[in-house]
């Protein structure tokens, strides 16, 4: 059995890195559901996100971007280079942030949601299925709205919904806009 060991660099504006980091950011996310890169920097220079670049050796595998409040954490952006999907390595990502939080607090994302009429339909059953297999679970009745997109949500183990507003809440709070960027409701 060969173990991977991937090498994860915090990511910032003065990082060597920043054009593979933001390449994939553009081209892995939609115009509609990226924050602006210059309000990410901000997130991060003020110490409120973790964003990483990750790797294997030398070779740039993707990112993960982190919001965390005492309640819980939310992974708003994870990616994997498209040259490197399907080789395990988002399943070993995703079980090393589940485990870092397990039994500390609720690791949160927001997929897309499951309509069945959306044109892309059978690739976000894809990502939800990913999702399910490597330990989260679906949300009922929970949903995250950023800029115009509304997302589903699921989360690695059970949380009370206040746990879910207090981060949204604390993105919000945050944002070095001023401007109410992430809502949060529940049906």
């Amino acid at each position: 059995m060969c173990l991977i060991m991937f090498t994860y660099k915090k990511f910032n504006r003065a990082n060597e890195y920043l054009d593979e980091v933001v390449n994939l950011y553009e081209t892995a996310f939609p115009i509609e559901e990226r924050f602006p890169m210059d309000d990410l920097l901000d997130f991060i220079d003020q110490g409120l996100m973790d964003f990483d670049a990750i790797y294997l050796e030398e070779d740039f595998i993707g990112i993960t971007a982190t919001f965390e409040n005492e309640l819980g954490a939310y992974l708003i952006y994870f990616a994997v280079k498209e040259e490197h999907r399907n080789k395990g390595y988002g399943s070993i990502i995703i079980s090393s942030l589940i485990n870092k939080y397990k039994n500390v607090k609720p690791l949160i994302i927001a997929i897309e949601s499951l309509d069945k009429n959306a044109l892309d339909y059978k690739l976000r059953c894809r990502r939800c299925n990913f999702y399910t297999r490597n330990g989260f679970t679906y949300i009922q009745n929970m949903y995250i709205r950023e800029y115009e997109v509304t997302y589903d949500v699921m989360a690695s183990t059970y949380f009370e919904p206040s746990i879910y507003m207090s981060l949204m809440g604390f993105i919000n709070e945050n944002n070095p806009n001023k401007e109410k960027v992430v809502d949060c409701y529940i049906k």
